[in-house]
């Protein structure tokens, strides 16, 4: 069955975010292997985790500066409450629920935590949500720089993606100052999503699938080939970034429900992020119980689950937003959107009908 594509989003942006999520997940799940007692983690999901963890984060810093690129004109006031809906709340709102399970729950946690962790996340992020205290602080910045105008911005813009750069190179082999490495070098991601990659595809409009995977396998390969040069992470995480990109750029428009479904991966993304380990931990747990605890078991439940429950949460909650109002989504920490360009939710007709008193 056919249906109408939505015309308000760019559908390849939230494939590549789908393609990265179901990255984050199965990379956390193929993790979860090794740190689970009696469990082998192979040499092969060992390799793949190195090529999954080489590239995808990068890859939601690049995407992420893209999309700034799109709000350019964005007004001070708007990015503000764009900043503090998208990211600042689900940083406090799921660092806190994740922090209480752990308190909760502590057998369940391979890294205990204590109430006085809540405290410390205004200068120290726990485990993933490190991405979402990146991104506050790199949006922060770029927004900054942008706000300059002009020749100005360019010069400006062109300067401190020079100096990131060249600065997440040298650093990213001294594992004492790894935390200011991996901002640095976030940083530079964003900001080449927000600097390059839009006169990229401008430049390659016509051909934009074979241009950004050739030039990312060419950067793959050339990370390959000077693999003992610090500059190699650079190579990897942008080259793989590009090759998603034109992978993204490659699958067919969200016209049919399968493309919707995967495209609504995107979308939900950020619920996900949020949610997956929970999920992953719990899926664990009853496994456990239930005897039936194998790696192979560990890798598909967390793997599925992380995925499908978080987006059907993420489906509810929009859905619900209909009879609670619009503000529902954002006071979840799932982000300012309030409806899906991909999947139907409850009938307009239904939401507002009033409920029964019966």
């Amino acid at each position: 069955m056919r249906i109408e594509a939505p015309q308000d989003r760019l559908a390849w942006l939230d494939y590549a975010k789908a393609i990265g999520i179901v990255l984050v997940v199965f990379g956390h799940a193929s993790r979860s292997i090794e740190r689970t007692n009696g469990l082998v983690w192979s040499e092969a999901l060992q390799t793949l985790d190195g090529i999954i963890y080489s590239f995808h984060m990068p890859l939601f810093f690049l995407i992420a500066g893209y999309a700034a690129s799109l709000q350019r004109d964005q007004m001070p006031s708007s990015f503000a409450k764009s900043l503090f809906w998208g990211v600042a709340v689900p940083y406090a709102i799921w660092s806190a629920i994740w922090i209480g399970l752990k308190v909760v729950l502590p057998d369940a946690a391979n890294v205990p935590l204590s109430i006085a962790d809540l405290a410390g996340i205004l200068w120290q992020p726990v485990e993933h949500f490190w991405f979402l205290y990146h991104l506050f602080f790199i949006r922060l910045g770029w927004f900054a720089v942008k706000r300059l105008g002009g020749a100005s911005e360019a010069i400006a813009a062109a300067a401190i993606l020079a100096a990131v750069l060249i600065w997440a190179v040298l650093l990213s082999n001294r594992p004492d100052l790894a935390w200011i490495a991996a901002f640095i070098f976030n940083f530079a991601m964003f900001g080449l999503g927000l600097e390059q990659l839009p006169r990229l595809l401008s430049r390659w409009a016509a051909t934009p699938v074979p241009a950004l995977s050739g030039l990312g396998g060419v950067l793959c390969l050339s990370g390959w080939a000077i693999s003992s040069v610090t500059a190699t992470p650079l190579l990897y995480a942008l080259g793989g970034s590009l090759v998603v990109a034109g992978i993204a750029h490659a699958l067919p428009a969200p016209s049919t429900w399968g493309w919707r479904a995967f495209a609504f991966l995107g979308e939900a993304s950020l619920a996900i992020y949020v949610m997956h380990l929970i999920v992953g931990a719990a899926a664990r747990m009853a496994l456990a119980k239930s005897g039936l605890l194998t790696e192979d078991t560990l890798l598909a439940t967390t793997t599925i689950a992380g995925l499908a429950l978080p987006t059907v949460a993420y489906w509810f909650i929009l859905s619900a937003a209909q009879w609670v109002g619009p503000s529902l989504p954002k006071l979840c920490g799932f982000g300012p959107a309030t409806r899906s360009a991909y999947v139907a939710l409850w009938p307009s007709s239904l939401a507002r009908r009033p409920l029964s008193s019966s």
